[in-house]
């Protein structure tokens, strides 16, 4: 049983909110090694853990309070009682009702923490840049690695498309070898930037096609770029190319 309840109360709600959080994109998706996450569960452990007595003990007075009106003593059938300490946590891991009752709210307080975290996060990081600003050190962005802010994160300049998504339209190519660069769509992007620097690219052809013509009819034309991501070790180059200014471009020469 002391092993059941320190798998269940010590273990489960710092794992599964940290799950949920790269789930719901509110941190970083790198992969930590094994001593970082164990130091990022165990602190998301106590919140969750927390938030989730103090849920169980609004519904256990709520509850009891509407079955002692009927004179239904439910609870102390199973010796089920308030959570006041860890040994009364521990006594009432017992019944089964209560590993029920208690891991739906263990998920709906990790779901609660996750969505919390960002803001608390927001504020720590701020405090620490007034320290660094103080000392002359250059403050220090959100946790958040290259690849996820170029790739991952939705920019809000670019017209949206189906299903309230954007392809990102892009120019490749390796800073060595700039001629012949790739044109396309990405429609998939790994999460996570340590895994292989793999995409899937629709519609190459087309819009390779599209900017050769575009170079063909307007000679000082040049491939409209709003941010560039640069791989330091492939040498890959990722042009994400405005689309707001190569659709006026567009219709300027269809006019």
């Amino acid at each position: 049983m002391d092993a059941f309840f320190s798998f269940f109360i010590l273990g489960i709600p710092g794992v599964l909110t940290y799950l949920i959080t790269k789930g719901l994109g509110t941190s970083t998706s790198n992969q930590q090694s094994n001593t970082e996450l164990v130091a990022i569960t165990s602190l998301l452990w106590i919140p969750t853990i927390l938030v989730s007595i103090l849920f169980f003990n609004i519904l256990y007075f709520f509850t009891d309070l509407i079955l002692t009106s009927f004179d239904i003593t439910y609870f102390s059938t199973f010796d089920i009682t308030y959570i006041n300490s860890i040994s009364t946590l521990k006594d009432n891991i017992d019944p089964f009702i209560f590993i029920f009752s208690f891991s739906i709210i263990m998920i709906i307080s990790s779901i609660a923490v996750s969505i919390i975290a960002p803001s608390i996060y927001a504020l720590f990081i701020g405090l620490i840049n007034n320290i660094r600003l103080k000392k002359n050190h250059a403050k220090i962005s959100p946790g958040i690695s290259v690849w996820h802010k170029f790739f991952i994160l939705k920019n809000e300049e670019q017209p949206s498309e189906a299903n309230n998504e954007q392809s990102l339209l892009v120019q490749m190519y390796y800073l060595d070898v700039k001629t012949n660069p790739i044109y396309g769509s990405l429609t998939f992007i790994p999460a996570d930037d340590k895994q292989k620097k793999q995409f899937i690219m629709e519609y190459e052809k087309e819009w390779t096609e599209l900017i050769e013509e575009l170079h063909h009819i307007k000679e000082d034309f040049s491939v409209p770029i709003s941010r560039t991501f640069f791989d330091a070790d492939s040498r890959l180059v990722v042009n994400e190319i405005d689309r707001v200014q190569l659709d006026e471009t567009i219709k300027e020469v269809n006019h």
